[in-house]
């Protein structure tokens, strides 16, 4: 696939996280105000978003030093979509011609083979019936062949622990500097398969703040050309 469609821009949280951000600054006395409020009056969110807000900065200023810029989400929305368009449906629906004329025939060669043997015509009961076996026979072999030239293409989400395919290099060191200093993100591949065959594969860094978690797509490679330079 054309990989030109997707763009990068500095990451964007979908948590509403703006308002804490003047929260998780190196203010001494805010950090003692929300620990004696955890501890004394057991009101734990103000020092709960505290932590989470300065996550999320020391995150931001960790992609910014590597220059790492993921992918907008509605690049990927377009690119995913633009994927997973069958190239062709001449095949399949020459195929569901055929299966409904031969079956249609051969409905209307068994009508006509009871009114053969009404009139007791043995060579027009012959014809029909030859008429109704062939037809039946064409759906069958038609009927078997109908997946031959459909391409199933599905994105599926995989643990990076767990993902055994080949790997460039540059996507590899882009999830170790980030893990080296946020152990808390995690790492997954997205990759669409083609009649279960891998192709155009996404590193995805998930992000957990609180119940919401959002994906980031940071990299992404052409596994049917695999060159092991960054594509995007």
């Amino acid at each position: 696939m054309n990989v030109s469609v997707l763009e990068r821009e500095a990451i964007t949280w979908d948590t509403p996280v703006s308002q804490w951000e003047r929260l998780a600054g190196d203010d001494p006395l805010s950090d003692e105000l929300a620990e004696e409020a955890s501890e004394l009056l057991g009101y734990t969110l103000l020092a709960k978003k505290k932590r989470e807000a300065r996550r999320q900065r020391t995150l931001e200023q960790t992609l910014a030093e590597y220059d790492i810029r993921p992918f907008t989400p509605e690049s990927v929305r377009k690119y995913k979509q633009a994927c997973e368009v069958n190239p062709s449906r001449f095949w399949p629906t020459i195929v569901e011609s055929v299966i409904g004329l031969s079956f249609t025939l051969a409905m209307g060669a068994l009508g006509g083979l009871f009114f053969s043997a009404l009139l007791m015509n043995t060579m027009l009961s012959f014809y029909c019936a030859l008429t109704v076996i062939g037809g039946v026979l064409v759906g069958i072999v038609f009927g078997c062949c109908s997946g031959a030239g459909i391409v199933q293409r599905k994105w599926r989400l995989r643990e990076l622990a767990s993902y055994t395919e080949p790997i460039p290099e540059y996507a590899l060191q882009t999830a170790l500097d980030i893990k080296k200093k946020h152990s808390g993100v995690s790492f997954y591949v997205d990759v669409l398969e083609e009649n279960h065959i891998v192709v155009d594969p996404f590193l995805v860094m998930r992000v957990q703040s609180g119940n919401v978690i959002q994906d980031c797509y940071i990299e992404v490679w052409n596994e049917s050309a695999f060159c092991g330079e960054r594509e995007a």
